[in-house]
């Protein structure tokens, strides 16, 4: 039996690098995070684009924080490169 290696975005690998509690959102390519890295808000309100054109695009329903993943990793203080 072969495993299926599926490929992980660069969204994806930093969430994971960053243990964030996520569930699908929405039509299945956004994700809810269940903590806003910037206001703290627990109600699964900051969501973030995984894959596709927009892979990276997060913003927060509670402190409007938003951005794209570059600004994320900027705003986290996060140097580690993603290709």
């Amino acid at each position: 039996m072969t495993e299926v290696e599926t490929e992980q975005t660069k969204t994806e690998l930093l969430m994971a690098q960053l243990s964030w509690a996520t569930r699908p959102s929405g039509n299945g390519e956004n994700v809810a995070v269940q903590m806003c890295p910037f206001c703290s808000n627990t109600n699964w309100k900051f969501f973030v684009h995984v894959g596709g054109e927009k892979d990276g695009l997060f913003s927060c329903k509670v402190c409007s924080e938003q951005g794209n993943f570059y600004t994320l990793r900027e705003k986290l203080g996060i140097r580690t490169v993603y290709e």
